[in-house]
């Protein structure tokens, strides 16, 4: 009888355990991280800003009207996965409003005009990287150019 109680409370624990990163799967690393985007010089608002990690979910924000962004993965503001990115960088005349997880991953009209070079939109193109660390400060600049 003890050892039955003894291996469901092991096998309880180890659920728990499981479940505690939540509905999404495990916690993730996490870290704050914002920055700027410019193109021919100026800011850049309106756009969307994404990292992509090498493996894992990416992290977005959206340019304001200085061109400043704040990442997040799940939340607002909650920053990039710890690591290597790539980033795109998607502007077009059809986006407005504030990001949200639902809208993150949106694709924007494709019969619009957009205002960035078609080479940012793609991360194997863009040629933009960033290095998201534990420990650091993780502000960004990307200057962009048509």
């Amino acid at each position: 009888m003890l050892r039955l109680r003894l291996a469901f409370s092991l096998c309880l624990f180890s659920l728990i355990a499981i479940g505690c990163g939540g509905a999404d799967g495990p916690a993730l690393d996490l870290a704050p991280a914002e920055g700027t985007v410019n193109l021919d010089g100026s800011p850049l608002p309106n756009a969307v800003v994404t990292f992509h990690p090498e493996s894992g979910r990416p992290a977005t924000g959206r340019t304001d009207d200085s061109g400043h962004f704040t990442l997040m993965t799940k939340e607002p503001g909650d920053g990039a996965k710890i690591g290597s990115h790539k980033v795109t960088v998607m502007a077009d005349n059809t986006m407005s409003g504030e990001i949200n997880s639902e809208d993150a991953y949106s694709v924007p009209d494709p019969n619009s005009e957009s205002a960035v070079p078609g080479k940012y939109v793609n991360q194997n193109t863009s040629g933009l990287t960033a290095d998201v660390t534990a420990d650091g400060e993780n502000k960004f600049t990307f200057d962009l150019e048509k």
